[in-house]
């Protein structure tokens, strides 16, 4: 079985309902400060397909996945999802909430100064300049790509050593 279709298929799927979440929480007017029952709510939905696939995996594998190759799903699986919610993101800030970047800057910004209001005003600024510059189209894609894909591998690096079972006719 190609495990790259497997997950892109499956990547799909997570990807639409991560980026549904976010929808979700946009709309509820949350976007910004990201409460703790969407952290939550992601990382459930992340860890339970990781799960899913691994073990969807193997029982169409005669009951046997190897530690690698379940990393190697879950982390993909991930992968496809991040480019998903990249294009998401793209779509987000381009067209749906125009102002979102201008706004996270300024609610960067409130948060920066309540924790340290004696922050030099040139820190700041290079701060926020940067920040600005990591949330234009192609970095931010980037990141989301990478970050989302760490996380597939971290949460596959778990999840594969409870659900592994090595196929004995293959151990040498």
């Amino acid at each position: 079985m190609d495990t790259r279709k497997f997950a892109m298929n499956y990547g799909l799927y997570l990807g639409i309902g991560l980026s549904l979440i976010n929808f979700i929480s946009y709309y509820l007017g949350l976007d910004l400060s990201r409460p703790f029952v969407f952290f939550i709510l992601r990382n459930l939905l992340i860890g339970y397909s990781i799960f899913y696939i691994i073990n969807l995996y193997k029982e169409n594998n005669n009951g046997f996945i190897s530690y690698e190759l379940a990393v190697k799903l879950g982390t993909t699986l991930l992968f496809y999802s991040s480019v998903i919610i990249a294009l998401y993101n793209y779509v987000f800030i381009n067209f749906i909430n125009i102002g979102f970047v201008d706004e996270f800057i300024i609610y960067q910004q409130n948060a920066i100064l309540s924790s340290d209001p004696n922050i030099d005003d040139d820190q700041l600024d290079f701060f926020l300049n940067f920040l600005r510059k990591m949330l234009s189209p192609i970095p931010f894609a980037l990141i989301t790509v990478i970050q989302y894909s760490f996380v597939g591998f971290i949460y596959s690096l778990i999840i594969g050593s409870f659900t592994k079972k090595e196929d004995p006719n293959l151990i040498v």
